[in-house]
């Protein structure tokens, strides 16, 4: 007997509808898995750029960080006339700040150090420094000034093209197989600790006019034990007998640093912002030296006479890693006769005025490259605590 009631139709997805289905599902995960990798790729990126750039920022802060300590601790001395009568007043000081292109701060490089580039600073600061070792009644090693964080230490920094192999253990360099040098612009650090401390040593005030650059920047160029130019920073001799400090007085702080720039300034403005230093320059001992360099023919010592500069705008430029390698390999840098395959700031960097054009310039032509190198640019304007800018030196007693 038939059934009253139909039965109802068992309904199914078609071949077609199952297709565009699939082609569907299969676009959102293609879509899908696109976004992935291209959050991942973002994210590597910058992971790596971060994390390459990292020295490279360390290395920029120490500088704004000590630079901003800088100090000459002036005083205002009696000035007599030819009757031996005190007759006014001038502002002295037993310390020093010089910064500006590398020839008329560091002179010629010492013999087995690198090519140094750009532009030098140094200066004292109170950083309370010191690795001057004693033991303790526990037998353990610990530091004999330590409980004195203010005391005075010179400090420096500078960019020099050169060999790794002085900077690994000396029995990586022994090894028959051992690395293959690379090559590398670096920035450096100077630091003379305080029980080492050379400026009181020299007796800088009394030296008077007409000295040599030489001379008036030997407490940082010295070639004995404590200076930037010691034989003990290239060579890895012992810097002394008892071995009771580190045998280097410079370290790397970063590599890849392939500019320094450095301009005093007693302002930001336009107007006064290359008025100081116009080639760069800046030396607080100008008055005993026989070197032009502050304003070309019209040095102003008086006006940087024992005096620090309100302002320094620093800047750095670092590249990428992985892209210097590649170029050093293409151009098989592997000396340091190559450097003028990679000194991308030759003829830059001479007249404050045209920094802006020069960045510019030096942008272009790392962008140029084939394959280009990426780059970064790090500046700041440091404005240095100590600095009694007042635009005078001398008080007369008449005033």
């Amino acid at each position: 007997m038939k059934s009253l009631y139909p039965t109802p139709a068992i309904r199914a997805f078609s071949l077609i509808e199952l297709l565009v289905s699939m082609s569907v599902l299969s676009l959102i995960m293609l879509l899908v898995f696109q976004m992935l990798d291209r959050t991942q790729i973002t994210w590597k990126k910058s992971r790596d750029a971060v994390s390459e750039y990292k020295d490279a920022r360390t290395g920029f802060e120490a500088i704004t960080r000590r630079l901003s300590q800088a100090t000459l601790n002036p005083y205002w001395a009696y000035t007599s006339n030819a009757a031996k009568i005190a007759s006014g007043f001038k502002r002295e000081s037993d310390l020093h700040f010089v910064s500006g292109p590398v020839p008329n701060v560091l002179g010629t490089a010492p013999a087995g150090s690198g090519q140094r580039a750009t532009h030098a600073m140094f200066f004292h600061a109170p950083t309370g420094f010191s690795n001057l070792a004693e033991p303790a009644a526990n037998s353990t090693t610990q530091l004999k000034y330590k409980e004195f964080p203010n005391l005075l230490n010179a400090w420096g920094y500078f960019v020099e093209f050169g060999s790794d192999s002085s900077d690994r253990p000396a029995f990586v360099n022994s090894l028959e197989n051992k690395p293959r040098e690379r090559f590398r612009f670096r920035l450096m650090e100077f630091n003379q600790p305080t029980e080492r401390l050379q400026v009181y040593n020299l007796g800088l005030r009394s030296l008077g006019t007409g000295q040599s650059v030489a001379n008036l920047n030997a407490w940082f160029l010295n070639n004995q034990l404590f200076g930037c130019n010691c034989a003990n920073n290239y060579d890895g001799t012992s810097a002394s007998a008892s071995n009771d400090i580190s045998d280097r007085t410079i370290r790397v702080v970063a590599e890849n640093i392939i500019a320094l720039i450095l301009l005093p300034s007693e302002s930001q403005t336009a107007a006064l912002r290359a008025d100081l230093s116009p080639n760069y320059y800046y030396d607080s001992r100008a008055w005993q030296s026989t070197q032009i360099g502050l304003a070309g023919g019209n040095t102003n010592v008086e006006k940087s006479r024992h005096a620090l500069p309100p302002i320094v705008e620093v800047l750095m430029v670092a590249v990428d890693e992985a892209d210097f390698h590649r170029y050093s390999q293409n151009k098989q840098i592997d000396s340091l006769t190559k450097v003028t395959d990679c000194d991308f700031t030759k003829n830059l960097f001479a007249k404050s005025a045209n920094l802006d054009a020069d960045l510019a310039v030096l942008s272009k032509t790392l962008s140029d490259l084939t394959p280009e190198i990426k780059f970064r640019i790090f500046r700041a304007s440091v404005r240095l605590r100590e600095a009694k800018w007042g635009g005078f030196t001398n008080i007369s007693a008449s005033n």
